[in-house]
């Protein structure tokens, strides 16, 4: 196959299409793709999605043509080899013993869908082959064994998972980079992905997505939202270290002001790579040069053209105005968080919400737990659907998108709505925990010659 000097004619990777556990025929899909009514969608049925999650989304009010968010969920099972000594028994088959991961991942595209379907598609597949590499130490761990004594202190269960998270996510990444040479895979997309697994959440994150824990009256924050602004250290101090990444085009400085050529030779505070404080300094034609990171909050923006720090994608993206590429500064690396369920007594009204930043964005997380709360509240012990969390998903996005007043959208409390793609996962904690322990097949003698292996 030749690729063409336009991406734009190359074929696409993939058809653009809405999650898989959707199952919508092509009129639901042209249907839930009206930005003008921006229908709320939901799976069409109850184990369409792991463990009873809920989930559900709409599309913007006309920001682009398509539902840019994707998302994706399933599940992989590890299996281990027969205990030692096992191996010739005429049912050594079963004697093992098994790891169900269970996973759900939001990815927010952005100036197309090809990168955000690339990531909802293949990471799972990138996420289980470094799964498998590490099992074997992983169910060393889990029956109760100890570190071998040449590996060091440092390396625990939760470092081994989370370097599976951070090299899948690299492999992701680079996949895109590969495959865009011969595909349109359009634009690029951030990335948030929880994993189940020994009893444990682990939350990896890439972009500016959100997950927050809900037990009881606590509201947990999950992950870290990465911008610009947030990430301002980082992005200086590899413009410090490469300069030659700068294109001669930007400072890597921070001031306190736009500075002008009149400014030369005057005492401006800034700040400098990888500092926390200010400190003033003359300055030079050097740093008249625009900054890498300009705005403040939602406004912030990489080398003035990108409003988010992490991601899949954006490869070729450069900044506007000039032809410094902007991926060397915007990272796929996830920022991994642990959270340990078998610390907590948890019930069936503790969950995990999971929202692309069309969520977040006009309202907070205290907000949405209150939804939550209220809408858990109105289980029915004659329900029969199991359908509760589903709920709670369609009153989360309900509440962010609002109500279309007058050709805008607002909420009930008369603030402007979210004008963005909304997507959610509403995940009970309890199910999750329990489906995620180390399972034993075969005879209770197999068990205990595994914890005392």
């Amino acid at each position: 196959m030749s690729a063409g000097s336009d991406p734009r004619t190359r074929p696409l990777r993939l058809a653009y299409r809405r999650p898989e556990f959707l199952q919508q025929t092509p009129a639901e899909l042209r249907a839930s793709t009206d930005t003008s009514v921006r229908p709320i969608v939901e799976p069409k049925h109850v184990n369409a999605l792991p463990l009873k999650a809920g989930y559900a989304e709409c599309t913007n009010a006309g920001k682009s043509d398509f539902n840019e968010d994707q998302a994706a969920a399933g599940e992989i099972i590890l299996t281990s080899k027969p205990v030692s000594g096992q191996e010739n028994q005429p049912d050594a088959s079963i004697r093992s013993s098994s790891l169900r991961v269970v996973y759900y991942g939001l990815f927010d595209g952005h100036a197309g869908t090809g990168a955000a379907l690339m990531a909802a598609n293949q990471l799972i597949i990138h996420l289980q082959e470094k799964l498998v590499e590490i099992k074997d130490d992983v169910f060393h761990y889990a029956r109760g064994g100890k570190i071998p004594i040449l590996m060091p202190s440092t390396v625990t269960v939760d470092s081994l998972v989370t370097g599976a998270l951070e090299a899948a996510f690299f492999a992701m990444d680079q996949q895109i980079e590969r495959e865009s040479k011969l595909f349109n895979i359009s634009g690029g997309c951030t990335a948030l992905l929880a994993l189940f697994f020994l009893g444990k959440l682990y939350v990896a994150n890439a972009g500016d997505c959100r997950a927050v824990i809900y037990f009881g009256d606590q509201v947990k924050p999950v992950s870290t939202e990465f911008t610009p602004e947030q990430e301002a250290q980082r992005i200086q101090y590899l413009g410090f270290l490469r300069p030659d990444l700068l294109g001669k085009n930007y400072t890597y400085n921070c001031f306190a002001r736009h500075l002008s050529r009149k400014d030369i030779g005057k005492k401006v505070l800034c700040r400098g790579p990888m500092n926390n404080g200010w400190h003033f300094k003359e300055i030079t034609e050097d740093d008249v040069k625009p900054q890498l990171i300009t705005g403040e909050g939602k406004r912030a923006r990489l080398m003035g053209t990108i409003g988010v720090s992490r991601g899949f994608g954006d490869h070729s993206l450069l900044a506007h105005g000039d032809e410094t590429r902007i991926k060397p500064f915007l990272s796929c690396i996830p920022e991994v968080q642990v959270f340990d369920l078998g610390e907590h007594q948890l019930t069936e009204d503790d969950v995990l919400v999971m929202g692309s930043d069309g969520l977040w964005d006009m309202t907070t997380s205290e907000k949405i737990g209150s939804l939550v709360k209220k809408t858990l509240a109105t289980r029915s012990l004659s329900e029969l659907d199991d359908r509760i969390y589903t709920r709670v998903a369609r009153a989360v996005i309900q509440h962010s998108r609002g109500e279309s007043v007058s050709g805008g959208w607002l909420q009930d409390c008369g603030r402007e709505a979210s004008f963005d793609d909304i997507s959610a996962f509403v995940i009970p904690l309890n199910e999750t925990y329990q489906v995620s322990q180390l399972k034993f097949q075969g005879s209770q003698e197999l068990k205990e010659a595994v914890e005392n292996e």
